[in-house]
């Protein structure tokens, strides 16, 4: 089983990051991470920008391009995602979506965590009041 590698706490040009979400994105593909989590503070605007750069970096879907290639359906690696299942393409299927308060309340529901990870607790605490329906 190849390990996989995960970067889920980076920072943008959005918050107080060093490089733009496209910037971020590339230099986790370079560095052969799997995925990563944009954690800016008090802002979602480098999301969007950096979901696009993960696409265009081939961070998701790479099995079925190698598989594609592997089988002669295509003759080079992007052009699986540049023809088939890249945004827009005969094959593309959207992710699934989730608000962000139905976000909020599964990871509740699921697990306790630890607000700060600078001031660490011996005890994982809810630290978050439940959001009222």
């Amino acid at each position: 089983m190849t390990k996989k590698f995960a970067d889920l706490h980076v920072h943008t040009q959005a918050s107080d990051g060093e490089y733009t979400p496209e910037e971020a994105v590339r230099k986790a593909h370079e560095a052969g991470l799997a995925a990563i989590g944009i954690s800016d503070h008090d802002s979602v605007g480098g999301i969007k920008e950096a979901l696009e750069a993960g696409e265009a970096k081939s961070i998701c879907r790479p099995h079925i391009a190698r598989v594609m290639l592997k089988r002669g359906h295509i003759e080079e690696f992007q052009d699986a995602f540049n023809q088939y299942i890249g945004n827009d393409c005969p094959a593309y299927v959207k992710r699934y979506e989730m608000s962000p308060p139905d976000a909020i309340q599964t990871i509740r529901n699921a697990v306790e965590f630890q607000c700060s990870p600078t001031q660490p607790s011996p005890k994982l605490t809810r630290c978050c009041p439940p959001t009222s329906s």
